[in-house]
């Protein structure tokens, strides 16, 4: 093939493409701006639609939802339009083979099969669902509006192809013509004639090259002399070279050697370290359920204190109720073998002497108060258990919508034992909405941070609990004590892993520091305030949702 007919060829070539490419992306456009358009109509209709029966929908009026799908009709494409509610459909206007069919909502252009893009909108009320409408609009106008873009876009198509095809022609013949001197001139220094020239005419690019070309048939010249007196100097250069290279493979191998050694040193450091994190890891995890077994040390001690109070008066309740029923069972036994001889006196009067014995009238009035105070040993057990599962939440491990003060008052139920000898509650509780929480997560801080204010108070004080909205995003939850505080110095370093004031035995060092990871994991922060001997003040600041996250 010519250079000629290559050039011809090229050039038509990337004519056409860029004319394909040009027709291609117009109709992808003009497609895409269609459907967008249709999409977008469709959607604003449905949720006009929408709102603007939803009075009618609320109310029942099946005369105005009439007027609203005939008035939607009244729309250039819309085929049909229908208002439905639980209970079925309240209006519809349109083609009747339609309105028959099963309604799909078309979310694409594409996915239309049948002519009509069928598109809808909840009519909601306060957040609850009240019905829907259910409207189609024809694309027929698009598809006619698509064709006649295809048919126009294609004639355009065709004159430009053979335009291109023309103007290829006669611009390959000019082109070539000039360089074909330069071919056959080429021919000639390839079989070693370096004598050929180019004559150059003219001014433009061929005639650059042209005086190039002769430029370097008188470089190759000159080249051609001094090639002799380069390859010489590069014979000597090589035997140099080898020399110098031998010296650097030996210096090489040395570093080498060097490398390895302490390559070896390295990892054996690595090791150790790896070794001494594996410990360390061991060792957090090791004081962590240290931790939570202390935690379920002192919720199994307040569980087992508050059961066996209840419990102890049940146990005595019964076991004199137990008495009484003998003593009645006797007496009734008595009462049957004499109904025969009721009038006797004699046997009368044993009968009331037994009465008296066993005190049948006290019996029959505390009997009934056993059975009362047995019922209320037995709902406070209930209760008891009641607060241990509301505390500890266990079949509860994902976010939850929780009411924070119902979880203050489980855990305080709880540890109720630890803090009734020591400390007065004063629960001072606003009105707060729900939050999205790990439930059993947040009781475990409340439970640290009371814990706390009561180990932090000597002989008898306060702990006031203070809640209330933070902002329309956010809660405030205080505990606040009156023990003997934190000092300056150490009130920066409290929630620090593995610190401690308390005596030896007492605790670990993790709870404030378990405590705020909680508040950090639930994107809130948690604030102390303290002056020494006065008292202490955790200020926690939760966000209702995690919404923002």
């Amino acid at each position: 093939m010519s250079f000629r007919l290559k050039t011809i060829l090229g050039i038509a070539a990337i004519e056409a493409v860029l004319l394909f490419i040009l027709i291609w992306n117009s109709l992808l456009f003009l497609r895409a701006s269609n459907e967008e358009e249709l999409i977008k109509r469709a959607s604003t209709t449905a949720t006009l639609f929408a709102t603007t029966t939803k009075n009618a929908v609320l109310s029942t009026d099946i005369a105005s939802l009439n007027e609203f799908v005939h008035e939607v009709l009244k729309n250039p494409d819309i085929v049909y339009a229908r208002v439905i509610d639980a209970k079925g459909v309240l209006a519809q206007a349109g083609q009747k083979n339609v309105l028959e069919r099963a309604f799909v909502a078309d979310y694409q252009f594409d996915t239309v099969d049948d002519g009509i893009y069928d598109d809808a909108a909840i009519i909601e009320e306060g957040g609850i669902e009240f019905g829907r409408v259910e409207l189609g609009i024809s694309i027929a106008s698009i598809q006619n509006v698509l064709l006649k873009a295809r048919e126009q876009i294609s004639l355009i198509a065709i004159i430009g192809i053979v335009l291109t095809a023309l103007f290829s022609f006669v611009l390959g013949t000019v082109l070539t013509r000039r360089i074909l001197t330069l071919k056959q001139a080429s021919e000639n220094v390839a079989k070693g004639d370096l004598s050929s020239r180019v004559i150059v005419k003219g001014k433009d690019e061929i005639a650059v090259v042209a005086t190039a070309f002769n430029a370097m048939l008188d470089k190759l010249n000159e080249s051609a002399t001094a090639q002799q007196q380069y390859q010489k100097e590069l014979e000597e250069l090589n035997n140099s070279l080898e020399v110098r290279v031998s010296r650097r493979t030996a210096e090489l191998q040395s570093s080498n050697v060097a490398l390895k050694t302490a390559m070896a040193e390295l990892k054996v450091e690595k090791e150790d370290q790896r070794n001494l994190i594996e410990k360390l890891t061991l060792t957090q995890g090791q004081l962590l359920q240290s931790e939570k077994m202390a935690a379920l040390g002192q919720l199994a001690a307040g569980v087992a204190h508050e059961i066996n109070n209840p419990l102890g008066f049940v146990s005595s309740n019964t076991t004199t109720l137990k008495r009484y029923v003998a003593d009645l069972i006797k007496l009734l036994s008595l009462y049957e073998e004499s109904e025969p001889a009721i009038n006797k006196s004699e046997v009368l009067d044993s009968l009331l002497i037994l009465k008296e014995e066993i005190g049948l009238d006290f019996i029959q009035d505390d009997i009934q108060n056993l059975i009362v105070e047995s019922l209320d040993g037995i709902d406070r057990v209930k209760h008891i258990v009641k607060d241990l599962r509301e505390f500890s939440h266990v079949d509860e491990n994902d976010w939850q919508w929780v009411d924070i003060d119902d979880g203050l008052n489980s855990t305080l139920n709880i540890i109720n034992n630890e803090i009734k000898c020591k400390a007065e509650v004063i629960k001072e509780y606003g009105d707060l909405p729900n939050v999205e929480c790990l439930a059993s997560e947040l009781n475990q801080v409340f439970l640290n941070l009371l814990v706390n204010a009561v180990q932090a108070i000597e002989d008898h004080g306060t702990i006031t609990i203070h809640t209330a909205v933070e902002d329309n995003d956010h809660v405030r939850i205080v505990i606040a004590d009156t023990g003997m505080g934190i000092s300056e110095e150490n009130i920066t370093r409290i929630f620090d892993p593995f610190y401690t004031n308390k005596s030896v035995g007492t605790g670990t060092g993790l709870g404030l520091s378990l405590s705020y990871s909680i508040i950090q994991k639930h994107h809130g922060r948690i604030d102390v305030e303290s002056v020494e001997g006065e008292g202490t003040k955790f200020i926690i600041i939760l966000p209702v949702s995690r919404q923002g996250e």
